[in-house]
């Protein structure tokens, strides 16, 4: 779904988001980048969409961030994980967890660093005082699975201590600048989230 820049600018004053694109080495061992042809979703972000609970209970915040979420996600598989717009040559996935209270599968994608079989993946919720809803979907039901190209890979999450966490939240703020930036808007200590092979 390519937005024009009018859109693109609407949506970032309507979800307080910057207006840049993500740009940085691939830090994941999956390229992600658009095919020729395909749509382009331009919608700013941090790089990606932890961000669907990251704004407030607005009906019509929520449902265009539902909608644009959809898009990625669509994107996304009829591509083979790849992406184009905003999110061009960042790594990301899509992460599959069960919602704490409802118990209903939730669909997120967002950026994550590979390490080795596991993947890293960082809620910083663009810098919001609270986590966003996927943290604590895996924080109450750990099993979770994740779409990483083509491939759907059943994984556990565990939550990072201070010593395993620091270097890679450090890569991923010297790769991705904008992750420094929600940790300057926030007083909360962003937590990385580790996705091990099942």
């Amino acid at each position: 779904m390519h937005m024009p820049s009018k859109s693109r600018q609407a949506l970032a004053k309507t979800f307080d988001l910057p207006l840049y694109r993500m740009r940085g080495p691939n830090l994941g061992h999956h390229a992600v980048g658009p095919k020729k042809g395909t749509t382009r979703n331009t919608m700013p972000s941090d790089g990606i969409v932890d961000c669907v609970a990251s704004v407030p209970s607005n009906p019509t915040k929520d449902a265009a961030m539902t909608d644009w979420n959809t898009a990625i996600i669509e994107e996304f598989r009829q591509n083979g994980g790849l992406v184009g717009g905003t999110f061009e040559g960042a790594p990301l996935l899509l992460l599959h967890s069960t919602g704490a209270r409802s118990g209903l599968e939730r669909v997120n994608p967002m950026m994550y660093q590979a390490l080795g079989d596991s993947y890293a993946v960082f809620a910083s919720k663009m810098g919001a005082p609270t986590h966003p809803s996927w943290y604590h979907n895996l924080v109450v039901n750990p099993e979770a699975s994740v779409e990483v190209g083509t491939e759907h890979i059943a994984v556990r999450a565990r939550v990072l201590d201070a010593v395993e966490r620091e270097p890679i939240w450090t890569k991923q703020k010297t790769y991705y600048p904008a992750f420094a930036g929600y940790e300057q808007k926030t007083d909360r200590i962003i937590p990385v989230v580790m996705l091990d092979p099942a």
